[in-house]
């Protein structure tokens, strides 16, 4: 079975669970989390094809190292509408399928190196 649509925006909130603050979204084998803080994080490996990934109005100000690393199915990351203000070095490797990142309507006031994503 193959999965078309990862969408992790409002109308998951089935899906989600809250922990101490945490907001976590399970997505197949692996889950990606929110802390208080707003730092978005996955744990876990996602074994299935996973092309698009929609995380937007989620209140994200932080992605962290690998949280969206080896994820090579991806094609579409739409992060919008969230507080981005930092993204750490390595939170987009292993993405050489990624055609469309949407950073639109953060605080961001630069980018992390984006080399290795080659099909933007």
């Amino acid at each position: 079975m193959q999965v078309r649509w990862v969408l992790l925006a409002l109308a998951v909130v089935a899906s989600s669970s809250v922990a101490q603050g945490s907001e976590t979204y399970q997505c197949g084998s692996c889950a990606f989390t929110i802390s208080d803080e707003g730092v978005l994080s996955r744990t876990g490996e996602c074994n299935y094809d996973c092309y698009n990934l929609l995380l937007s109005y989620r209140g994200i100000r932080v992605i962290a190292e690998g949280a969206f690393s080896n994820m090579s199915s991806l094609y579409e990351l739409s992060l919008t509408n969230n507080e981005i203000s930092s993204i750490s070095d390595g939170a987009f490797t292993g993405l050489g399928n990624l055609s469309y990142l949407d950073l639109s309507s953060n605080k961001l006031s630069a980018l992390p190196s984006l080399a290795g994503l080659s099909a933007l």
